[in-house]
């Protein structure tokens, strides 16, 4: 059975060798056989030399090469064919245990092992050779021949073998480059062993071929200087040169060896940040860079001169999740000029020039001359809401609540002020119900966009929908809902694998008459999506939970109560297995834990707190600048308000306190927040405006500039920082998508 087996590994390697004629370094064989006088056999002397493991370099395989694994204690002879068929029946073999075997004699380099095999009488003999360990294990496989037994004095051709490869590593484990535009190499090494754990070095070939392959890599960014290894190295380790052009988008890609069995990889991704220069950093005011390498968790650093500071430090610079953003703040103490470097923990940094200036723009920062535009979608009528940069990093993506379908700006660098290509698909691949009002959209670090879809109250009560879509072609390939969530307002994907989703309407107590519940924020398993879903209660009624941030923690998931005027948070992750605990300030509430249909009273704080002065109902988006505080849209109230995440953590009622800003508009209405490139709040004003705080200015007194809509009866509603570093926003009346020129 053991022959069987290294017979047909016999079989494989040298066919994928070419049989035992060419493709690696010899091993010397001699021999002596039969004359007239032995009609029925022949015997050939098959020399192989085993070395000691300590004598296996590079310059000792120089000296006297050899292309046996020092593993060897057990060297089998078999014959394959005679003149080109099997052989017969019966037809002798030859199996030597070296440690005990006459025909070898050790030696100080080794041992060499001088075998006579009994051979059939014929023009073309072969011989398979296998080299084994003391488990029976195949080291090599080889042959001999084709050998002419017929002749008084048999003289066997040279033995050529081919190491069998059991094991693989490539290193490094890791590896990356900035996507600088730029075409940047990697050497990765590539090794193998044999089952007995050495090192297959040169001369000869592997018996298989190591094959490379890249796997789930986008687009043709990458690319290898060869896609298989046929001989090892002098040393054993194989070199190939990994070539990355930084225009290309890239994302997170294995690269496999495997030979046989044997198998490994390594990962590639590219260190992408943005902006990519900052030739124009007034002093005195921070300006956010965002970092991220798909796939990796590790942290970032930051190499800056003299004149510059960064917010990073080796714990706020690592993503909360794998391929997560890291915002790093930069600010200028004076005018200058330097380099600015990111760096990841791979080797890898992203180097760009900064110039920071003085006077106009500097030190007392002025409301600059943005321009805004707006561009039309290519649908007659809609109601755009939600949008967000799209999983590559490229594009743009919104939410039509009218059509209930979702549209791409495909290159938002491409948008000159008069045009721009905007594209709404017709509707979503593989829904149980066609989506109605939907609000939000997010992009996880999974590649998935995440919608929250109120419904219309009678057919659709809501769903949390994920959506498949590629940036590149426009087009999406699958969409699945989870319909247990009750018209939810928001959806965000939290670092630990779950999604949460606010419902905005209080729940009925199954009572008569009937009466008003607690509201739920949601938790759904992102594995396989839908798996799981879980609502924990918020607080007593009334409530209506809206919007979701994550703060700079990344374990503090932080939400605006639109039905009771109150800020909220509580610490994740939260499931089936580890409930949710909801607080909710200043008006002293606090939302105990509990599951989907289970209603739970609120409960108050412990006592002695005193109650503070909530919030209007109504409030709407929240967000978490670089300095730390959380900025709260409160649209009943024409303002935006300011308060410390770290101090309300812990605060109790009237010590919750927050700073109100007044908005250049009396009668603003603001809705959606994002922190732009620029460091700073952006907004949107359903009262026709879109509109910046200077995150700097907050250190005496924060100041807001705003923006009219070139449309007269626009209502922007849904804001994001675009791929391009400039602003854009959607129009809920006016199916329009729009622009503020940064750059």
């Amino acid at each position: 059975m053991r022959r069987l087996v290294w017979l047909f590994l016999v079989a494989g390697a040298l066919a994928a060798c070419g049989g035992g004629g060419g493709g690696g370094a010899a091993v010397p064989s001699t021999g002596s056989g039969s004359g007239p006088g032995h009609p029925s056999s022949g015997q050939a002397k098959i020399t192989v030399v085993i070395p000691k493991a300590s004598t296996v370099t590079s310059s000792a395989r120089k000296r006297k090469p050899q292309t046996i694994s020092p593993g060897t204690t057990q060297l089998d002879f078999y014959v394959v064919s005679v003149n080109g068929a099997s052989p017969a029946p019966g037809t002798a073999s030859t199996l030597v245990t070296i440690a005990t075997s006459p025909y070898c004699t050790a030696t100080t380099s080794g041992t060499s092992c001088t075998v006579p095999v009994t051979l059939p009488i014929a023009t073309a003999v072969v011989v398979a050779v296998a080299t084994l360990d003391a488990n029976n294990n195949v080291l090599g496989v080889g042959q001999v021949g084709p050998i002419d037994t017929t002749q008084p004095v048999i003289t066997p051709p040279n033995v050529v073998l081919g190491g069998i490869t059991s094991s693989i590593t490539i290193s490094p484990s890791a590896n990356s480059a900035p996507a600088d535009g730029k075409t940047h190499t990697i050497t990765l090494t590539v090794t193998a062993k044999d089952a007995s754990g050495n090192v297959i070095i040169a001369p000869g070939a592997y018996a298989a071929p190591i094959a490379l392959t890249l796997q789930n890599s986008s687009g043709s960014g990458l690319a290898l200087s060869t896609m298989a290894i046929a001989s090892p190295a002098p040393n054993g380790a194989d070199t190939v040169t990994l070539t990355y052009d930084g225009s290309q988008s890239v994302g997170l890609t294995q690269i496999v060896a495997t030979s046989g069995n044997a198998t490994a990889s390594t990962s590639f991704a590219p260190l992408v940040y943005s902006p990519t220069t900052l030739s124009q950093l007034p002093v005195g005011t921070p300006v956010n860079i965002t970092v991220s390498e798909a796939g990796y968790s590790v942290p970032f650093g930051t190499v800056t001169p003299s004149f510059v500071t960064t917010s990073c430090s080796p714990a706020s610079c690592a993503p909360s999740t794998p391929g997560g953003t890291v915002t790093i703040s930069v600010t200028a103490s004076k005018a200058g000029s330097g380099s600015f470097a990111v760096e990841d923990r791979y080797g890898s940094a992203g180097v760009f020039s900064v110039t920071a200036t003085t006077g106009s723009g500097g030190g007392t920062l002025i409301g600059p001359a943005y321009p805004v535009y707006e561009y039309p979608t290519n649908m007659s009528s809609g109601s755009l809401y939600g949008i967000t940069v799209g999983s590559s990093g490229q594009s743009l993506w919104f939410v039509d609540a009218n059509a209930g379908t979702i549209g791409e700006v495909q290159s938002p660098s491409s948008c000159n002020g008069t045009t721009c290509t905007i594209t709404e698909l017709a509707s979503l691949p593989g829904l149980q119900i066609a989506p109605a009002n939907m609000r939000t959209i997010s992009t996880g670090y999974d590649g998935n966009m995440y919608i929250a879809s109120l419904g219309n109250g009678t057919t659709d009560q809501g769903s949390v929908i994920q959506v498949n879509c590629s940036d590149a072609s426009g087009s999406c390939s699958s969409a699945m809902q989870d319909t247990s969530v009750t018209q939810p307002v928001d959806a965000q994907l939290g670092p630990h694998g779950d999604i949460y989703a606010p419902s905005a309407y209080s729940t009925m107590l199954p009572t008569t008459p009937p009466s008003p519940g607690p509201s739920h924020i949601y938790s759904i398993g992102l594995t396989g999506f839908p798996t799981s879903t879980f609502g924990f209660n918020v607080s007593s009624f009334p409530s209506a939970p809206a919007y979701l941030t994550l703060d700079s923690s990344g374990s503090e998931m932080w939400f605006t109560d639109a039905g009771n005027g109150n800020v909220g948070h509580f610490s994740i992750p939260c499931n089936n297995l580890t409930p949710c605990t909801m607080y909710e300030e200043p008006s002293n509430t606090q939302g105990l834990t509990g599951f989907a249909h289970r209603v739970t009273p609120g409960a108050r704080r412990p006592a002695g707190s005193l109650g503070g002065t909530p919030f209007s109902k109504g409030i709407a988006g929240i967000v978490e600048a670089a300095d730390g505080y959380l900025y709260v849209a409160e649209p009943g109230a024409h303002q935006i308000d300011r308060l410390q995440a770290s101090v309300w953590l812990s605060c109790s009622g009237a010590s919750c306190t927050y700073t109100p800003i007044t908005l250049p508009e009396k009668t603003a209405t603001p809705q959606s927040l994002t922190i732009g490139p620029d460091g700073n709040v952006w907004f949107t004003d359903m009262s026709g405006y879109v509109g910046f705080i200077s995150v700097a200015s907050c250190a005496t007194s924060c100041k807001a500039y705003e923006y009219a809509v070139p449309t007269s009866d626009g209502a922007p509603w849904g804001i994001v920082a675009g791929p391009d570093g400039n602003i854009w926003f959607t129009e809920s009346t006016t199916n329009k998508i729009g622009e503020v020129k940064l750059q």
